[in-house]
């Protein structure tokens, strides 16, 4: 995964989470591969997120968690026969927190005014 720092440099994370399929068994959705390595970048200082690579095309729950990332619009998934496919190309007609005119997104800096 590539994200771009709050600083504007570029720099590589490379997180390695398994996608395994085990029959007669469901796994919770939160617990993607694809969310707990955003999940990770955020909680390591990322201000937003440029690039995934993965081996398989992300599923629609991972598809909708990253379309209302702050950086959605530009976010570019590469596959191991396709690369810089846009975002928006697997969510057609996508609705997202601009719909709903919201102006927070995931990775946006917020004060919570918790502490």
């Amino acid at each position: 995964m590539l994200a771009r720092s709050s600083y504007g440099s570029e720099r590589q994370f490379l997180f390695r989470c398994e996608s395994r399929i085990f029959a007669k068994r469901i796994f919770n959705k939160p617990s993607t591969p694809n969310k707990s390595a955003i999940s990770h970048a955020w909680m390591r200082g990322e201000k937003q997120i440029t690039d995934i690579s993965v081996n398989y095309t992300p599923c629609g729950h991972c598809r909708q968690f990253m379309n209302e990332l702050n950086s959605a619009e530009k976010l570019q998934i590469h596959l191991p026969h396709s690369q810089n496919n846009p975002l928006h190309q697997y969510l057609p007609d996508a609705f997202g927190p601009k719909n709903l005119n919201i102006q927070l997104h995931l990775l946006d800096q917020h004060d919570n005014q918790l502490s």
